[in-house]
C-alpha cells in the first residue's frame, strides 16, 4: 500500500501540468461559446428566439475530446516513465487512472459551473429569451456521470496500452470500428425500417430491441463492468509490456 501511495503521488506530481492543460482547454471552449452566443443574442434581440447554453457545451466537447485524445498517447510516456524509474506496473495502472478520473471530474466541474453562470447571465440580459437546450438534461443522469467520470479514464487507458502493444496496426481496428459504428449500424437501423425481412433488417431491429430494454440501472451497470473490464484488460497487456524510450 506505501508502494502505491507513493506511485500515485508522484504520477500526479507528473500530470498536474496535463490536467490544468485540459482544464484551461475546457475554459476556452467556454469562452468562445458565450462570446458566441452573445453576438448571436444582440443580433437577434433581446425579446425574440431561444439560445442554448452554447458555453458549456462547447467547454465540454473541447474538454472532453481534448483530454481523450491527448490522454491516449500520454499514457506511453507516463508508463515508460514510470517503469523506467522502477515503479510496479500493478501499481502505474490504477494510479494512472484515478490520475485521469481527476481530470474528468475538474472537467465537468468547469463545465457545470459555466451552465450555471449562462443560466443565471443570460435571462438577466435578455429576458424575453428562452432557454432551448440546457446541458444539465445530459449532465443530470447518472449513467452519462458515470461515463464520463469512470468509463472515459478507463477508455483511455485501454486504448493507450493497445496502441502500444500494436502499434499501427491499432489503428486500422480503430478505423473498422469506426467504419461499423457510423457505417454500418446506421444502415442496419436503415434496414429495419426498409426491409424487416431481409437479414441486415432482422439484425437492425435486434439492435433497437436491445436498445429499447435497457434501463437506467442497467446502463449503470454495464458502463461500470465495462469500466472494470477496460482496467483489467488494460493492465494484462502493460504487465508484459517492454519500456520503449
Amino acid at each position: 500500500m506505501k508502494e502505491f501511495g507513493n506511485t500515485l503521488r508522484q504520477t500526479f506530481r507528473i500530470n498536474y501540468k496535463e490536467i490544468f492543460s485540459y482544464a484551461g482547454i475546457s475554459a476556452a471552449g467556454a469562452l468562445l461559446g458565450m462570446v458566441f452566443i452573445l453576438i448571436g443574442m444582440v443580433t437577434v434581440g433581446k425579446s425574440e428566439g431561444s439560445y442554448a447554453n452554447v458555453g458549456a457545451i462547447l467547454s465540454l466537447m473541447f474538454g472532453e475530446a481534448m483530454f481523450l485524445f491527448g490522454g491516449i498517447f500520454s499514457v506511453q510516456y507516463d508508463f515508460n516513465l514510470a517503469v523506467s524509474m522502477g515503479k510496479a506496473r500493478r501499481y502505474f495502472v490504477p494510479a494512472r487512472y484515478l490520475c485521469m478520473v481527476l481530470n474528468g471530474l475538474i472537467i465537468l466541474g468547469i463545465v457545470k459551473l459555466v451552465n450555471f453562470l449562462e443560466r443565471a447571465l443570460y435571462p438577466v440580459l435578455y429576458p424575453g429569451a428562452v432557454c432551448g437546450m440546457d446541458i444539465d438534461w445530459i449532465l443530470g443522469r447518472p449513467a452519462v456521470f458515470i461515463g464520463f467520470v469512470l468509463g472515459l479514464p478507463s477508455l483511455i487507458l485501454l486504448l493507450g496500452a493497445l496502441i502500444m502493444k500494436f502499434s499501427t496496426k491499432f489503428y486500422w481496428g480503430i478505423w473498422a470500428f469506426w467504419m461499423l459504428g457510423f457505417m454500418g449500424i446506421p444502415r442496419l437501423l436503415s434496414a429495419g425500417k426498409k426491409h424487416p425481412d431481409s437479414l441486415a433488417g432482422k439484425a437492425g431491429n435486434l439492435l433497437m430491441d436491445l436498445a429499447g430494454g435497457v434501463t437506467g440501472t442497467g446502463l449503470m451497470a454495464a458502463l461500470l463492468c465495462g469500466t472494470g473490464a477496460g482496467i483489467l484488460i488494460a493492465l494484462l497487456i502493460l504487465k508484459k509490456q517492454r519500456v520503449t524510450l
